[in-house]
């Protein structure tokens, strides 16, 4: 949120000629009416040298004007959000300047406007202690209940970094016990282990975003976005026209880096819970000269001491500033999240970071992943990581492609490659404008409207690409080939990836069996299962709007825009077995 201008409110903790309430109301003559009238204002307390020490001691927001009914033209303004600072702050910078100055400074007003960035440095300076707002246990059920695992956690993390519109996201993993030894970073030499690092070159956060945004469960800040995505979605299907709609999607595209955001259910930041027991954030913003930190130990959220209920409010942060730890790249932006001391019931081990390193490897879609993203994984604990996916060094005999349109119609092909030692021609099989809605016996009830009208998918439309294989020789052949079915018995499926970025992995895919394929597998053997094939669903958010994340970002919703696209999905597949 933008401030036109914030105040300093001089205020006398002993001794007051005026009738204060410090933290609840400020009293003040008719002068200052107009000044203390505008909505939105933030303020910092300060102790005047005459009868004080000169130093600033709290920060607040005002509230409403009243009049005062006892003493002629003055007025009180209630406080609110009041938050006293952990150090004073004195009046002078380190190098003797004065804090507050410029055109209009007169330190004799005891209302006096100061630029918002002097009013964050003192705030920052003072160690100001922000607040998160709920129970406290709700941080345990959003971090270890939430967040299902260590790959989910680590792959949220991503999804922010990806969302702040950096070109590169790092990670490393260090400091594992019961792991190889290794050399470590002096950077985190005096953390406890394990310690696992994500880094970004993105915009960064202020310290508004860090307090309205990372510490506020569930924000709207990313929803905003996609509310109102939907809300001209719907008014451009009832005028017929997209034309309006989609200027929409390139102007905030334009404004967010080209992309649209992926989280909306604001609660991916507390995978850094499910994580590690400490956190540490460094982020900083091109306009500053420093970076912000804000350290978290999530042990005091979960010990409740004996009480039965704790205000997630009266837990303080601590957030202050400090000059930049490492270099922020061309454009001086970016966040770091160091998380430390592991959990317990949740270690890491070399197969976790074997499973974290493969979905990494899956994040962006081979067919239209951002290019303009990068994602980098390190573990000098854990050598030799796979540097590409098993599935690459395999022919599948048969390739599906396939666009399915808004009706549930598919234009592709099917592409037959039989191994060099079945005398076998290859085949291709083209599909054109077929119609996946009348494939199956239900399909005449399951696509009828109201009106008994044939309607059209509510899931939009989606590109589809998989790869399958026989289980058997020749069909899979080579050195490796039991590694590669025990690949396809652990990781096949089809992933859904949304605008590139992968949102449903196959193996939850397959784990929660959203194309109703195993029982059918089971009942009869020939049937297509998941551990046949290794495939990419890509919708995006401007034409899927309906597709919706589960807040345990292990799938989608089931509504009917899901079950439309599993329907017409499991189609295709029949296709292709057919």
């Amino acid at each position: 949120m933008s401030k036109k201008h914030c105040l300093v409110l001089a205020q006398h903790r002993e001794g007051s000629e005026y009738n204060d309430f410090i933290g609840k109301y400020y009293h003040f003559p008719k002068k200052y009416k107009k000044m203390l009238s505008e909505e939105n204002l933030e303020f910092v307390y300060y102790e005047p040298k005459k009868g004080g020490k000169g130093v600033y001691f709290g920060y607040g927001r005002l509230g409403k004007v009243f009049e005062d009914k006892r003493e002629d033209e003055h007025y009180f303004v209630e406080i609110l959000e009041y938050k006293p600072f952990a150090e004073e702050v004195s009046f002078e910078e380190d190098d003797g300047t004065a804090r507050e100055r410029g055109p209009g400074y007169n330190p004799r007003n005891s209302v006096r406007k100061v630029a918002p960035k002097v009013l964050d440095e003192i705030c920052l300076d003072g160690e100001i202690l922000l607040n998160f707002t709920a129970d406290a246990h709700l941080i345990r059920v959003l971090g270890e209940e939430l967040i299902a695992s260590e790959v989910v956690g680590v792959l949220e993390l991503i999804k922010n970094s990806y969302d702040a519109n950096a070109n590169r996201c790092r990670i490393r993993i260090e400091k594992i016990p019961g792991i190889l030894p290794f050399e470590e970073s002096s950077e985190f030499s005096d953390l406890q282990g394990p310690v696992i690092v994500i880094e970004d070159d993105g915009d960064g956060m202020d310290r508004q975003t860090i307090e309205n945004g990372w510490l506020r469960p569930a924000s709207t800040i990313k929803t905003q976005v996609k509310d109102r995505l939907k809300a001209e979605r719907e008014a451009a299907i009832e005028r017929d026209s997209y034309g309006s709609y989609n200027s929409l999607v390139k102007e905030l595209k334009k404004h967010h880096g080209g992309r649209l955001p992926l989280g909306e259910k604001g609660v991916g930041r507390f995978a850094t819970h499910r994580l590690g027991t400490n956190v540490i954030i460094k982020t900083k913003v091109p306009e500053n000269d420093y970076e912000y930190i804000l350290e978290i130990d999530w042990n005091r959220f979960d010990d409740l001491s004996g009480q039965e209920l704790q205000d997630l409010s009266a837990i303080g942060i601590s957030l202050k500033r400090q000059s930049p730890s490492r270099n922020y790249g061309k454009r001086n932006s970016g966040t770091q999240i160091i998380v430390f001391g592991g959990r317990k019931g949740y270690e890491l081990t070399g197969d976790v970071i074997k499973d974290i390193n493969r979905s990494v490897l899956k994040l962006k879609s081979p067919q239209k992943g951002p290019t303009a993203f990068k994602v980098v994984l390190e573990c000098p604990q854990v050598p030799d990581l796979e540097q590409w996916t098993i599935e690459s060094k395999y022919v599948p005999v048969f390739s599906l492609t396939a666009l399915v349109d808004d009706k549930g119609c598919a234009e592709g092909k099917v592409i037959f490659n039989p191994p060099t030692s079945v005398p076998l021609p290859s085949q291709e099989f083209v599909l054109s404008d077929y119609d996946l809605r009348i494939m199956d016996k239900n399909a005449p009830l399951y696509w009828k409207d109201a009106e008994q009208k044939t309607r059209n998918a509510e899931c939009g439309a989606f590109y589809l690409n998989v790869n399958f294989w026989y289980r058997s020789t020749p069909w899979i052949a080579g050195p490796d080939r039991k590694g590669f079915t025990e690949h396809l018995d652990e990781y096949g499926g089809i992933s859904i990836y949304r605008d590139g970025l992968n949102i449903l992995p196959a193996e939850w895919g397959a784990e929660v069996d959203w194309l109703k394929l195993s029982k059918r597998h089971i009942k009869k053997g020939l049937k297509l299962s998941y551990y046949n094939m290794i495939g990419q669903l890509e919708i995006d958010q401007a034409t899927n709007i309906h597709l919706v994340d589960k807040t345990d970002r292990q799938g989608l919703i089931n509504n009917p825009a899901m079950r439309d696209l599993s329907v017409l999905t499991r189609n295709l597949i029949f296709y292709v077995e057919n």
